[in-house]
């Protein structure tokens, strides 16, 4: 009798044993499981993220492909004489009466500016001034420091999409550098955009004692 129940507790406890290693084994494929759809799902957003990005990328290449384009393409005119005449009269007429409003609606907001002037009195070695701010403020310190200044137009050259104002100016900051009896003439080159605004200009100056 006593071998019998040694036999029967040895079986038992030898199939609770097995039963106990096909427990742990099936937790560890469970396990194993949860690992590899983790790893799934983290490579999936990973390939996500990098389409957005690649997608972003491409999509901001093809806006600018397409910019550059319209701007190859933009058609441009040569502008008749009786428009750049009424252009330089208006221009002249609001630096002359020191309206900066008037003076600024010439321009469009990311106007480029260049002057030898603009780069000795801000010490710009590029010589240019760029936005529609820089160059209101650039253009209030010259009308406050020379409330004298004046203009006289001699001529409006027609360009492709441009103007060349020339013309003369008195009081001019560069006039006190040169000396008494010196005059100034300038021949200011004025593209326009496509909303007919200044988007660059370059300014030419030459002085020469009377």
């Amino acid at each position: 009798m006593a071998g019998k129940g040694l036999k029967r507790y040895a079986y038992i406890l030898n199939t609770s044993l097995r039963d106990g290693e096909t427990i742990m084994l099936l937790l560890r494929e469970i396990l194993y499981m949860f690992l590899l759809c983790g790893l799934f799902f983290i490579v999936m957003i990973i390939f996500y993220r990098d389409m957005c990005r690649l997608r972003s990328e491409n999509e901001l290449l093809q806006e600018l492909l397409n910019a550059s384009r319209i701007l190859a393409t933009s058609e441009k005119k040569i502008i008749p004489r009786e428009q750049a005449l009424a252009f330089a009269g208006e221009w002249l007429r609001a630096w002359n009466c020191h309206d900066m409003e008037a003076i600024m609606s010439h321009y469009s907001a990311d106007v480029e500016f260049s002057s030898p002037l603009a780069m000795q009195a801000l010490n710009e070695p590029t010589g240019f001034i760029r936005g529609k701010d820089a160059l209101r403020a650039y253009f209030e310190n010259g009308l406050s420091r020379f409330p004298g200044l004046h203009f006289e137009l001699i001529d409006v050259l027609s360009g492709v999409g441009s103007v060349t104002v020339y013309y003369r100016g008195a009081e001019s900051p560069a006039l006190h550098s040169v000396g008494e009896g010196a005059a100034m003439t300038v021949a200011e080159v004025m593209m326009f955009d496509d909303n007919g605004a200044v988007c660059r200009a370059l300014a030419h100056y030459h002085y020469e004692k009377a």
